[in-house]
């Protein structure tokens, strides 16, 4: 099969050739045939590029993503088992503390260390095969030919060097904040000798900071590619400002695209096995934490947030990368239609149509002089002017203008970008990416399997008419966004009212359930005066009929239940403290300071109680069993 780049810097017509290798101005991007044939001279025409791109292939060694041998590939490995799965867990296994549940959950341990190695595994295996398949030159793509290298090798050596720049700021930042929160935890954990502490302290901190740099490292590197990319396609909005070639810009975008393909196939499987791995590893980190019946604090859960922020980091370096490059791809479409619409808008008069192609390009070239355009690295101080030329003598053929508005639909027919499996990495993308994970927040929290009973020594008793109905729990589980409404509303209710709306009778908490949360007619006007203040108003208002409280069972049983000094004893004693409700033993004993409190006997005796049980044929021992 033809290599694609073959085919497209071999013009059919050798008119067209000639005059593209024979252009006054810098030339496109060229093509790669004069690297393969001068392959020596692409490697030695930029001495700084050069030594950058050894000192990065040469911390990627050390780091095991050279694997370009038998022998190579099995130290990679044999150091990543050991140092990043053996050496933390027989740290976690030599220093197990049962009691020491306030300092270091193991479980806990135990998930931070396998999500940190599974990233760690696939960036290794990711990338290394890339690497062994292509070598860093051709991975990054800065084998090309001298020219290439004169023009853009300052640029790629400032891009490597800030990339590296940030790799050690983000390794170095969570090494710290690692290293202080082993640090408290090993002096809060009590310990016989101080070597034993220290060993695993070191051991765990290596190993982590091991494998977090093998993570982060990938990413960084992704981040890199799409950075050099940048570089070609800012050149290629310029290069509007000098050509007036359509073919020459149709075969540079071809060969453009063409790189954004190769590297979306290189790293669509990396980029889908890092976010399944972190959204998994954080989903879990949420059931560990929720479901968790102790004590949480910053010591013995702290490493949470350190690891979290490792892996959130990695995410949006890449996913800021991707969504940089692929925006950047579709902006041409505009550049080239405000290219288009300014070399039509300055054609002259109908007599200077009679003015040679040559001469009309030239006119074209020296009127999009005048077009600025400026690409900061920060997409919202991303500015494009375009100054109308003053002076212009150039006359556009029907021909001429047909090709330039040929060659803006296939520009808005082919935008180009970082895609994985089809779904191109932008805007949308990112923002259905984060709605996904904000639903399964919301599922996790409130998931009723992540909640759990309270243990020994706190038993609970539920009386048998508290019990949920199959109906009701139904109803319950279908409901928590209702039930979050139903505790919003009030809040931005009370916010807006300028009076006290608090139950002031019965008859209150009646309108709640019968009428929902309405405002009252004078606190209706302060909306206006609010922040974004017909939203605040719907939401206000909203709650009046759609989001009104349903009635309780025994409310509708008889409205008047509360009244009755037992049930609404019964009803605060079981929502405001229901661990306070206990098996009931005899004989009845107060914990009550006797001191202060008196004798702790009960006056209620289980005789007392049985005769009032008789007249329903039924004993004390039978009704609490």
């Amino acid at each position: 099969m033809a290599d694609p780049h073959h085919l497209l810097t071999q013009p059919s017509n050798p008119q067209i050739q000639i005059q593209i290798q024979n252009q006054a101005q810098t030339p496109l991007l060229n093509t790669t045939d004069q690297t393969q044939e001068n392959p020596e001279e692409s490697s030695d025409c930029d001495p700084h590029l050069d030594k950058n791109l050894q000192k990065l292939e040469l911390f990627l060694a050390l780091l095991g993503f050279d694997q370009s041998s038998a022998l190579r590939f099995g130290a990679s490995w044999i150091a990543f088992l050991l140092i990043g799965v053996a050496l933390p867990l027989a740290a976690l296994e030599l220093f197990n503390c049962s009691d020491c549940e306030k300092y270091q959950i193991k479980i806990f341990e135990v998930e931070i260390v396998a999500s940190q190695s599974c990233l760690a595994a696939v960036s290794l295996l990711c990338l290394s095969h890339n690497l062994r398949k292509y070598g860093i030159r051709t991975f990054l793509f800065v084998d090309r030919c001298s020219g290439q290298m004169n023009r853009f090798g300052d640029q790629y050596t400032q891009k490597i060097s800030d990339s590296f720049r940030m790799l050690v700021l983000w390794v170095l930042l969570c090494f710290i904040l690692k290293t202080a929160r082993e640090v408290t935890r090993m002096l809060y954990v009590p310990h016989e000798s101080w070597w034993l502490p220290v060993a695993v302290l070191l051991a765990l901190i290596i190993s982590w900071t091991y494998t977090t740099t093998i993570y982060l490292s990938a990413c960084i590197l992704f981040y890199l590619v799409c950075n050099l990319q940048i570089i070609h396609f800012d050149d290629y909005g310029k290069s509007l400002e000098r050509e007036s070639n359509v073919l020459v810009f149709i075969e540079e975008h071809i060969h453009l695209r063409h790189h954004l393909s190769k590297i979306s196939h290189r790293f669509r499987i990396y980029l889908l096995l890092v976010f399944l791995v972190v959204t998994a590893g954080l989903v879990v980190t949420l059931f560990l934490t929720t479901g968790y019946t102790g004590l949480i604090t910053l010591i013995n859960g702290g490493d949470f947030a350190v690891s979290s922020l490792v892996q959130v980091a990695g995410i949006t370096l890449c996913l800021n990368a991707a969504a940089k490059i692929s925006h950047r791809a579709q902006g041409i479409a505009s550049l080239a239609s405000k290219w288009h619409a300014t070399v039509t808008c300055s054609s002259a008069d109908a007599s200077q149509i009679r003015v040679s192609s040559s001469m009309g390009n030239l006119g074209v070239a020296s009127t999009l002089g005048s077009v600025f355009i400026n690409n900061p690295e920060s997409d919202l101080e991303a500015l494009e002017h375009i100054t109308m030329p003053r002076n212009t003598h150039l006359g556009s053929y029907l021909s001429s203008y047909c090709k330039r508005q040929a060659f803006v639909l296939y520009l808005q027919m082919n935008p180009g970008g970082i895609t994985i499996f089809g779904l191109t990495v932008d805007r949308g993308l990112i923002n259905t990416i984060f709605f996904i994970e904000f639903e399964l927040v919301l599922f996790v929290l409130g998931n009723p399997f992540s909640e759990s009973r309270i243990e020994k020594p706190h038993p609970v008793y539920v009386p048998r008419d508290e019990t949920f109905e199959e109906i009701k729990q139904n109803t319950f589980s279908a409901g928590r966004l209702k039930a979050v409404l139903h505790n919003l509303i009030p809040s931005i209710a009370a916010s807006l009212s300028s009076t006290d709306i608090s139950f002031k009778c019965f008859f209150d908490i009646d309108k709640l359930y019968n009428d929902g949360v309405v405002l009252k007619d004078e606190d209706q006007n302060i909306t206006d005066k609010q922040f974004l203040s017909n939203l605040m108003r719907r939401v206000a208002t909203v709650g009046q009929r759609l989001f009104m409280y349903e009635v309780p069972a025994i409310i509708k049983r008889d409205r008047f239940v509360w009244l009755r000094d037992n049930e609404f004893a019964r009803q605060m004693l079981a929502g405001v403290n229901p661990v306070g409700i206990e098996l009931l033993r005899f004989p009845l004993l107060s914990k009550l300071d006797p001191a202060v409190y008196g004798p702790p006997e009960s006056a209620i005796t289980k005789d007392l109680i049985e005769q009032e049980l008789l007249q329903h044929g039924m004993g004390v021992d039978e009704v609490l069993t």
